[in-house]
């Protein structure tokens, strides 16, 4: 990403890292609370990213529905006198 922040997928290697360490070695409990709170930062901007994707998607899919409205044909749409 230009702005110098780890992209999505980045993010979520991260997050199954943090995971695989929690689960595969006897960590003392302030590393094992350590990683969950690092983990769970980088789920909230996993989470962040997806709901900026998702209103993206959505405007998209209404500016691609008001053009096809306004670019087709009455008779597309049976609306013809």
């Amino acid at each position: 990403m230009d702005n110098g922040e780890k992209s999505f997928e980045e993010l979520l290697a991260q997050i199954e890292s943090i995971v695989t360490e929690m689960e595969s070695k006897k960590l003392p409990l302030d590393k094992q609370l350590a990683s969950f709170e690092e983990g769970t930062a980088l789920i909230r901007k996993c989470h962040s990213i997806l709901k900026n994707a998702e209103g993206r998607v959505e405007q998209l899919s209404r500016q691609d529905v008001n053009a096809s409205l306004t670019e087709a044909p009455a008779s597309d749409y049976g609306l013809e006198n």
